[in-house]
């Protein structure tokens, strides 16, 4: 397409007669501006004509114009989108910046600036080169579930989509059922997208479920459209305004109280004594003339006895207890004879913990009476149960103190032991608590999240970490940073699992408002640099020299600026943990940030060396911090030709990343950007800036940035973990 064809805009409003926004749009011969009335319209034009920009409002009378963006998407993830919003509210900003949207406009901006931005961004549109991206890192990013449907079976599902029908990694997406519609059998769902395929149907939407392997069926509207995937004619279905209907009720967990062992009856004790289980002593009770007990004779003990007391048995036969143990003078001060007494003389059968000063040891002891003035004791050594109680109420009172809410949850998911902070962010007394679950107290799908979480830890025993964001009774909303832990007994058996949750709720309100205002800085600046460059670029075409060089100097400055703005959205979404990473193979990422490299330097030589098929997580700005390596290698290097290599190698369980140039070296002020000092810096200009992205989209994804000597030039060694899969 010529330079100096109209530039195609279509602007999808239900009202264009009255849409102030069209008036200085219509106004410019440069631009033809097609209008649609509906989401419906609006998809078959796109299916069928030029568009190098789309004006669209975020609520349209047929459908939801945000999903309508999402999935243009899969069709072109970089086409120029410009959304209004009447309601300028945090869910719609936040759905609309997910989804790579150009800018978001009010109702009341509809000034000269707004038509120069939207014809600026769509001759940079029109004149973009290079090879054609993927669309999964965009789509992989939008917050509405994605699915791509191809020869009717799954072809990819977004992040969004995996995390709310498939967390768990059971590929249940693609079991069973997969699209219902009002009228049309699952059955048919590869004739639903032969009609796309054929170009039969550019467009549908309606009501669809979608049916997990667990039997859980969300319901809501669709919206769905012909796409582009892989060079093949696909479907991108884009979920919105669904909920989730759960088989059965919400499971509520019940305490059960466990006595710890119980008395010993008679035939028990016959069963101890012939197995010699436990240590058994045969004593004979020794009473003064009015029937007090002042001492035992030990007539005769087990081998258990022996092992559990470390004393022996022909030692201590025939002796007294005084004897074998350095006794109080007064018996009635010693825990054993005085309850020895009781069962010889008044035949009643005792079970008592008592501590043996002389041993140093705690026991259980059932004593049984036998004839006369002998009775059985049976005893078990409960030592390390006592110290462990007592080193765990010692933990109880930490656990208590601290501010963060800590539970421990038994395999059925009843609370057995919570902490003072857990009960006040609950907003329930504790005897109401223990024994119940997170249904006690949180939203309902906010507490089925933490159900799964903890069956996730009971069945992989290992622990995991995640976000949660419920409504409490005590607390209102809130969010958490939650870590949870199996659970062990003394058998090294899984009992439960522990939980630790960190309120984030400032961080995250914190997060929030960077986000909006980086995006009312972002808006602001786009508006007027794209002003600038639109007017610079004008007068470049209009005037000669010097001022045609004036100008060509500020719209390359201007577009600079531009950039500057994108990179500084990109470090926005690290901040604030929107990136979200996805395994990729190195291969194509290093390719792609080559050709990226090349197409900004074309007098640049820029090698490649990958001879190593791996894998690796990674954000989708990952590729872009390669491409800021490569670049600068080439942008501040004085030979002729500047020369960059870039070589892969796998370091044991580690990606190795080397990234050479021949030029004179980045200066020291450069390259402390890659330090983490660097974030505190009051100054980072424009190439720093980039630096710092490229060190922070490494680092976010466990890798590591850092230089090494050479004798010319700049060596940039990065490694990042290889995924296990």
């Amino acid at each position: 397409m010529g330079r100096d064809e109209a530039i195609q805009i279509l602007a999808v409003t239900p009202q264009p007669d009255s849409d102030d926004l069209l008036a200085p749009l219509l106004g410019r011969d440069e631009l033809r501006v097609v209008t649609a009335q509906t989401v419906q319209a609006a998809a078959q034009h796109v299916r069928t004509a030029t568009v190098d920009c789309l004006v669209c409002d975020a609520e349209m009378p047929d459908f939801d114009g945000i999903a309508f963006l999402e999935a243009l998407r899969a069709r072109d993830p970089f086409l120029p989108v410009i959304v209004r919003a009447v309601d300028r509210n945090a869910e719609t900003i936040d759905r609309a910046s997910a989804a790579r949207v150009t800018d978001i406009l009010t109702p009341g901006e509809t000034d000269e600036s707004v038509a120069a931005l939207i014809e600026t961004v769509a001759r940079r549109y029109r004149s973009r080169s290079g090879p054609r991206p993927d669309p999964k890192a965009v789509l992989d990013g939008t917050l509405d579930p994605i699915f791509v449907l191809r020869d009717g079976e799954l072809a990819w599902a977004n992040g969004a989509a995996v995390s709310q029908f498939d967390p768990e990694g059971t590929d249940g997406l693609t079991e069973a059922a997969f699209l219902t519609r009002v009228g049309l059998d699952a059955g048919d769902l590869a004739a639903w997208t032969e009609r796309f395929a054929t170009g039969e149907c550019t467009f549908d939407f309606g009501t669809a479920s979608i049916t997990m392997g667990n039997a859980r069926e969300w319901t809501g509207q669709y919206i769905a459209t012909s796409s582009n995937w892989q060079d093949d004619v696909a479907v991108a279905l884009v979920l919105t305004e669904g909920h989730l209907e759960k088989s059965g009720t919400p499971h509520t967990a019940t305490g059960e109280s466990q006595r710890d062992g119980g008395v010993l009856d008679d035939s028990a004790y016959r069963r101890l004594f012939r197995d010699a289980i436990n240590g058994i002593a045969i004593q004979r009770i020794v009473t003064d003339e009015h029937g007090r007990a002042l001492d035992y004779v030990f007539e005769d003990v087990n081998e258990a006895f022996e092992r559990i007391t470390g004393l022996d048995a022909e030692e201590i036969q025939g002796k007294r207890g005084s004897t074998v143990f350095d006794l109080p003078d007064d018996p009635t001060d010693d825990p054993f004879i005085s309850r020895y007494g009781d069962v010889a003389l008044k035949g009643n059968r005792i079970e008592f913990e008592a501590y043996s000063e002389p041993l140093d040891q705690h026991h259980r002891v059932t004593a049984y009476p036998l004839d006369g003035d002998r009775i059985a004791a049976v005893f078990i050594d409960i030592t390390d149960r006592v110290e462990a109680t007592d080193e765990l109420a010692t933990y109880e009172q930490i656990v208590q103190r601290v501010d963060d809410p800590i539970m421990f949850q038994d395999r059925d998911g009843a609370f057995q032991v919570v902490n003072d902070a857990l009960v006040e962010y609950a907003g329930v007394p504790r005897s109401e608590l223990l024994g119940t679950d997170e249904f006690a107290f949180m939203d309902e799908p906010t507490a089925t999240r933490v159900q799964e979480k903890k069956a996730l830890v009971l069945e992989h025993a290992e622990p995991i970490s995640y976000t949660i964001s419920p409504s409490l009774r005590g607390r209102g909303d809130r969010s958490f940073a939650t870590t949870r832990y199996p659970h062990y007994d003394e058998t090294g058996t899984i009992v439960g699992s522990i939980a630790i949750c960190r309120d984030i709720t400032d961080l995250k309100d914190r997060e929030r408002q960077l986000q909006v205002l980086s995006r009312v800085l972002r808006h602001n600046l786009r508006n007027d640099l794209n002003v600038i460059t639109g007017s610079a670029e004008v007068l470049r075409e209009q005037t000669q020299e010097p001022l045609a060089s004036a100008a060509d100097r500020i719209l390359s400055t201007g577009t600079d600026m531009i950039e500057l703005v994108d990179t500084e959205r990109q470090i926005v979404e690290l901040l604030t943990g929107n990136a979200r990473t996805t395994s990729v193979s190195i291969a194509p990422l290093l390719s792609a940030a080559v050709e990226t490299a090349r197409a900004s330097f074309p007098d640049g030589e820029i090698t490649l060396h990958c001879p190593i098929d791996a894998r690796i997580e990674a954000v989708p700005v990952l590729e872009n911090a390669f491409a800021e390596l490569i670049e600068n290698g080439i942008e501040h290097n004085d030979n002729d030709p500047p020369r960059v290599s870039v070589e892969a190698t796998r370091d044991g369980d580690v990606l190795r990343i080397d990234i050479q140039d021949n030029g004179p070296g980045i200066p020291a002020e450069e390259q402390a950007v890659l330090r983490p000092q660097a974030d505190r810096s009051p100054l980072l200009h424009g190439t720093g800036l980039g630096l710092w992205l490229a060190r922070y989209s490494i680092t976010h994804v466990g890798g590591s940035l850092r230089f090494v000597d050479a004798d010319r030039g700049t060596h940039i060694v990065v490694t990042v973990p290889l995924t296990t899969d």
